[in-house]
């Protein structure tokens, strides 16, 4: 038992990672906290990125190293699957570490890189057939980010007519 009276429990890493997400969401649609967003944000998608492969499902990590790996293929580049993980992961290490004076500031757009942790958590929840434990704000934060495009409309400049 700890001071509060409570014996410690064992808890569903999926429990946790639903927890992460739902709540950078709420601090994404408030608007207060997009450092804390993206650092919950992108522990889910690594909690169900891990969920994923353990299931031999294709996570969202793995999806986008195959897609670079195949648009690369013959280019001559070697280590992918680490410059994919550099790429996806750079913003949150970069929040998250501080190994010398140089990791002092980060440049970045926190609201815009908490979305993208946010997305790539929620396909792997979608993959894991998990997605309706999550709350209305995730799709919230989806739905403000994604640029949507009718391809049936006929607008004045040609077939195509976006809107967001």
């Amino acid at each position: 038992m700890d001071d509060s009276g409570e014996s410690q429990k064992t808890h569903s890493k999926i429990v946790i990672a639903v927890e992460f997400l739902n709540t950078a969401a709420d601090l994404w649609c408030d608007g207060s906290a997009y450092f804390a967003a993206m650092h919950l944000a992108a522990a889910a998608e690594e909690l169900t990125g891990k969920a994923c492969r353990h299931a031999g499902r294709v996570n969202h990590f793995d999806e986008r190293v195959k897609y670079v790996t195949r648009a690369v293929d013959g280019l001559g580049l070697t280590n992918v699957q680490k410059r994919v993980s550099e790429l996806m992961y750079g913003a949150k290490n970069s929040i998250k570490h501080f190994g010398s004076p140089e990791d002092a500031e980060v440049a970045l757009v926190p609201r815009d890189e908490a979305s993208n942790y946010i997305r790539g958590a929620y396909q792997n929840f979608c993959e894991l057939g998990l997605q309706e434990l999550l709350s209305a704000e995730v799709l919230r934060v989806l739905d403000a980010t994604s640029f949507y495009c009718d391809i049936d409309s006929q607008g004045a400049d040609g077939p195509v007519t976006p809107s967001v």
